[in-house]
């Protein structure tokens, strides 16, 4: 995970990770089911980048999961979901359970 600060000030940054069960239907998306994983903090300076190395213990099984990134350079809601967060980013993964 990558971050960096073009906020032209010094910012703390938190990151906090979902794992989720979605469904799209007619360009929405539904969260069905969801995990939060533990995230991350970090400060940095203007211009300074951070990468985090971030292993994924997955908890859903099925086909294409979405495991969300949620940026947030102030506090963080009590619901941090896609929609307040500062920036977001995503993967699409398909978990098929240890057999």
């Amino acid at each position: 995970v990558g971050i960096g600060n073009q906020e032209h000030e010094q910012t703390a940054y938190t990151v906090i990770v979902k794992e989720q069960r979605v469904r799209i239907h007619n360009n929405s998306t539904d969260v069905i089911e969801e995990v939060t994983h533990s995230g991350f903090q970090t400060t940095l300076a203007h211009n300074e980048t951070a990468h985090r190395e971030y292993q994924m213990q997955p908890q859903l099984t099925g086909e294409r999961n979405r495991w969300v990134f949620l940026l947030y350079n102030e506090s963080v809601p009590a619901d941090p979901t896609v929609s307040n967060a500062y920036r977001e980013t995503h993967l699409w993964v398909n978990v098929t359970a240890a057999g």
